[in-house]
């Protein structure tokens, strides 16, 4: 945004400083249970989007083309809401409040488009809405993204992070591998459109408790426009300069488009041509989680000794080598060890990346960087399924597995050699304990 900046929120002036240096003051404590309890029920919802939105469209008639359309769109309406999340979120006095009604709310309600969909069409036209609700849940939920990562950074203190975001991630990826096969199961027995009416009324549900969770988070007012004092440089400036950061968003970029163009289509190859049912699905999904959890107990203090880019060098060499595994499998049963290996490498990765981003982000900016980032991420998620889709429809899926393993490898290579971690955000921070 050009203009003043609004000022991040600085400790609460009658609040008794916390004991011991590094560690949260009474209100980040409670923020932090409350953002943990947030993640136990938002990892459901994303669990569920993630492994069944591409198969819920080819219930409804998609071809590849058009599953590469969906994702695409999607990440085009997530690209465009960061940026405008980052300046809208800067309106509103407490960012929690701008969070929950995008990212809670909204982002929520085409979950219940989806359950009432056999209601109102059906064949193309349904098809049609799926695309369009899927596209409104990636903006909506993209929009609150921003002042959300924000918030995160000034809950948690840098000391912690590791700890603490490996705890929360872990209680998100817990929920999920309970959900994903869950709602496997229900479309094995009861089919369309019974099935899939369930497996969105549990995401809708599960939602609405996350977001019942995340505004209990305590958020002091931000000032005024007319109190705070003007930014030293707007921040587009600010980013224009940082040839770190912008190196590293050219990584982001190349790294996420070889994701996003394969990773519609892992679940449809699993079922058209290893023909595996939505119970494999749910199963195999179930198989990563669980090594994702393994990962977010080993990684946590890890991160917090070795930092950021350490993590994410390590367990990066392991993702290319993912979509080369799919090539040569022939039956589901072989994705186990595929999952167990990506459940480990991506917890980390993860991990590593959300707090490389608030390591390299200037605190006072850090709304705009985050936004950037995840505009340059859903940029290559818009881009990614088209390409994916025009490779696996004229050439075949297993053509784009090797595309996209060459495409993660070439992204990694260049962040090891030119990125940096520079700690921007070394100022004392006051408190963690577990957010969402």
């Amino acid at each position: 945004m050009t203009g003043p900046e609004l000022a991040e929120p600085e400790p609460v002036a009658h609040e008794p400083p916390s004991p011991v240096e590094g560690y949260p003051t009474l209100t980040q404590a409670a923020g932090m249970r409350m953002f943990w309890w947030d993640a136990l029920f938002a990892g459901v919802p994303v669990a569920l989007l993630l492994q069944y939105l591409p198969l819920f469209a080819v219930a409804y008639g998609a071809n590849n083309a058009e599953v590469g359309f969906m994702a695409a769109g999607a990440g085009l309406g997530a690209a465009v809401a960061f940026l405008p999340g980052a300046w809208l979120s800067g309106l509103w006095a407490r960012r929690k409040t701008f969070v929950v009604l995008t990212s809670g709310l909204l982002s929520r309600a085409p979950f219940l488009g989806f359950v009432l969909l056999p209601f109102v069409a059906d064949g193309e036209a349904a098809l049609r809405i799926v695309i369009l609700l899927a596209v409104l849940q990636a903006f909506f939920l993209s929009l609150g993204i921003p002042a959300w990562t924000s918030l995160a950074a000034d809950i948690v203190p840098l000391s912690i992070r590791g700890r603490y975001f490996a705890r929360r991630e872990f209680i998100f990826g817990a929920s999920g591998l309970v959900a994903a096969p869950a709602a496997g199961v229900m479309v094995a027995v009861w089919g369309k459109p019974e099935g899939w009416q369930a497996v969105w009324l549990l995401a809708l549900t599960a939602g609405v408790f996350s977001t019942w969770c995340f505004n209990r988070i305590p958020e002091e007012p931000r000032p005024r426009p007319s109190q705070v004092a003007p930014s030293e440089q707007p921040w587009h400036a600010a980013i224009l300069r940082d040839a770190n950061f912008l190196i590293f968003g050219g990584t982001v970029f190349l790294w996420n488009i070889s994701l996003y163009a394969a990773g519609p289509f892992f679940n449809i190859y699993l079922v058209k041509n290893l023909d595996a049912s939505e119970i494999w699905v749910g199963g195999l999904a179930a198989v990563a989680s669980a090594f994702g959890l393994v990962g977010q107990a080993m990684f946590g203090r890890l991160l917090d000794a070795r930092g950021s880019r350490w993590l994410m060098a390590v367990c990066g060499l392991f993702i290319p080598l993912l979509p080369w595994a799919w090539y040569v499998i022939d039956a589901p049963w072989q994705i186990i060890f595929i999952n167990a290996v990506g459940g480990v490498a991506w917890a980390g990765y993860l991990l590593g990346s959300f707090n490389f981003l608030l390591i390299v982000s200037p605190p006072e900016q850090r709304r705009y960087y985050a936004a950037s980032y995840h505009t340059l991420v859903f940029l290559s998620a818009a881009a990614g399924p088209l390409i994916g889709g025009v490779i696996a429809q004229s050439h075949s899926i297993k053509a784009l597995f090797i595309i996209s393993g060459a495409g993660r490898l070439a992204a990694h290579v260049l962040f090891l050699r030119f990125v940096h971690e520079r700690r921007i955000d070394a100022r004392p921070t006051a408190a963690p304990a577990p957010p969402a």
